[in-house]
């Protein structure tokens, strides 16, 4: 990815997905390319204003709603602060944001493999974040107080 733009709404929505994986292991959940893709496209259909069903029967399903809301509010938390959007340079339109949730679900689409349950995306991603220097921590609730939500599990750190 050439543009920096794009490039770093990519890696922001990759940092999620890579910390959405991080909490399922720490909670003995194994997540698949698949789900995370269907998870991205109902984060693309909320940023379009529609209102996809989101089961949540189960941890697995819990869990992938809450990245679906995570990366849906991720353009909104990004307009509204104003050192992040300093960061990516503009406001990012609702379309922007669609298209880079698009770049990462053909991403995933490229790199999972044929066998059902692949993990082939999400391994890569794991390597792509350790060479990109992130660090994601899950922390147990006995380190600060309950989180309301599993993402609030997660510190990130990034090497410089």
């Amino acid at each position: 990815m050439k543009d920096p733009f794009y490039a770093n709404l990519l890696f922001r929505i990759e940092t999620h997905v890579h910390a959405a994986d991080c909490a399922a292991k720490a909670l003995g959940i194994s997540l698949n390319d698949s789900q995370v893709r269907s998870a991205i496209l109902r984060a693309a259909k909320v940023v379009a204003g529609q209102n996809p069903k989101l089961p949540d029967s189960n941890a697995r399903d819990q869990l992938l709603v809450s990245l679906v809301q995570v990366i849906a509010d991720e353009r909104i938390k990004t307009q509204l602060d104003p050192s992040l959007a300093s960061r990516v340079g503009k406001e990012i339109t609702p379309r922007e944001w669609i298209n880079a949730l698009e770049t990462v679900m053909d991403s995933i689409k490229t790199r999972t493999g044929s066998i059902s349950g692949s993990r082939d995306y999400l391994d890569f991603l794991k390597g792509f974040m350790e060479e990109s220097g992130v660090e994601i921590a899950v922390m147990n609730e006995t380190e600060g107080s309950k989180p309301r939500g599993i993402f609030e599990m997660i510190r990130r750190t990034f090497k410089c």
